[in-house]
């Protein structure tokens, strides 16, 4: 009986330590704008999509990037080029990442991000200046200062600056629905601003 009861207490244990001790992502809908936004921002924070971009022809790459606070992220990328140097661009994205940190929580734990990601991005330029809308697909765990995971089906539209900043405030409409394990936001082409590169830990948690 004994040695029963001590099985019994070491399988709670286990039960226990399996449960993610850190605080779940926080901030309601423009919380889980911004950890979408820093999930997708290795593929032009890195500059791999901006120098292929700037080639101007069609053509597939596969790149591994450095995410900024460690991990890296790697990216396998098909473009097309519609209407010259000022016409659209399509690109097709699959990203990877792999302990990936490129945010902090409003606090200033790192944040860790694994998953897969599949983006189909459009971008529109003319006169010097672009905007991008991107069809996002996936999911992402998120670890360290945030215990959480993402599950993305939705369009993300930005101005081609601001995609994959790492700091100030980033303005993106969204169309679509973001799950997070404690809720689930729909977006009707809403307006939403975030602050890049930090996000909310759940004081609650």
């Amino acid at each position: 009986m004994t040695y029963m009861r001590s099985l019994l207490v070491l399988s709670s244990a286990i039960v226990l330590c399996a449960c993610g001790s850190g605080p779940r992502l926080g901030g309601g809908k423009e919380g889980a704008a911004s950890a979408l936004f820093a999930a997708t921002s290795p593929a032009k924070s890195s500059g791999a999509l901006a120098d292929l971009f700037g080639q101007r022809f069609n053509q597939s790459v596969e790149v591994t990037v450095d995410c900024e606070l460690g991990g890296r992220a790697r990216l396998s990328v098909s473009q097309r080029i519609d209407g010259g140097a000022t016409g659209n661009v399509s690109q097709q994205i699959g990203i990877t990442l792999e302990g990936c940190a490129n945010s902090r929580t409003d606090t200033g734990e790192k944040v860790v991000l694994d998953g897969k990601l599949q983006i189909t991005q459009s971008i529109a330029w003319s006169s010097g200046a672009g905007s991008v809308s991107q069809k996002i697909v996936g999911s992402v765990r998120f670890s360290g200062g945030i215990d959480d995971q993402l599950d993305a089906d939705i369009t993300q539209s930005v101005e081609w600056a601001k995609l994959g900043a790492s700091s100030g405030e980033v303005a993106v409409t969204l169309n679509g629905t973001l799950k997070t394990m404690s809720a689930t936001y729909e977006y009707r082409q809403e307006s939403v601003k975030i602050r890049a590169g930090v996000l909310v830990a759940d004081a609650k948690k």
